[in-house]
């Protein structure tokens, strides 16, 4: 590929990035078990479209702003986390009543689900220095249009993580199957899925640097 530095290598750390758990595992994993494959797969897509805004965004240069600017960086993590947080209660008071997991899974809207995927993505500042940190150590300082080599290596790495974390939401999914008979659990299981939410919100408010 033109402009491109070792690529090989690249692909291999996509594949070790990829399988590397993170929140954006534990937040797929949770919506399929939660609200089934359909959650899980428009989640998924909803935190890669967010990715590859992050990819553009990165090219482009503007992340480096977050990277300069502290003040910046904070004022988003805190959004990102104060929104994970809100999903989280929203996810546990949806489950404090009787639950039929066929009918929540119904009633969610898909657009929502995977806007919300996009909006987590987004809000996590830490992506973008990523693509900002990561992306480059593989493009060729000669290359002509470095804005091109740039947004492939990003989509190279969001394909892998679409097909990764399309088989995590169809395996975690089949549980969902499992809920619809059970309302019981399924309350349980979304208040967990809410408190998790909440858990990545604080986690990531939290975090230093």
């Amino acid at each position: 590929m033109n402009g491109v530095n070792n690529l090989p290598l690249f692909l291999a750390s996509c594949v070790a990035l990829n399988l590397m758990p993170g929140p954006d595992m534990v937040y797929i994993v949770t919506r399929s078990v939660a609200q089934g494959r359909r959650a899980g797969l428009l989640s998924s897509w909803g935190l890669c479209t967010g990715a590859l805004l992050h990819t553009l965004a990165a090219a482009a240069g503007l992340s480096a702003v977050l990277a300069a600017s502290s003040q910046a960086f904070s004022l988003v993590k805190y959004a990102g986390a104060l929104y994970l947080m809100y999903l989280g209660v929203r996810t546990f008071r949806d489950g404090a009543g009787p639950l039929d997991a066929g009918r929540f899974q119904a009633s969610a809207s898909g657009g929502r689900i995977f806007l919300q995927g996009v909006v987590v993505d987004l809000l996590n500042p830490k992506v973008a220095l990523f693509f900002l940190a990561f992306l480059p150590q593989f493009i060729d300082r000669h290359a002509r249009d470095k804005f091109a080599s740039f947004l492939s290596l990003g989509v190279i790495l969001i394909c892998f993580s679409l097909v990764l974390e399309g088989i995590i939401a169809l395996g975690s999914a089949g549980l969902a199957g499992y809920l619809t008979g059970n309302s019981l659990l399924a309350r349980r299981v979304n208040r967990l899925a809410g408190t998790t939410f909440f858990g990545l919100g604080l986690r990531l408010g939290l975090e230093k640097g």
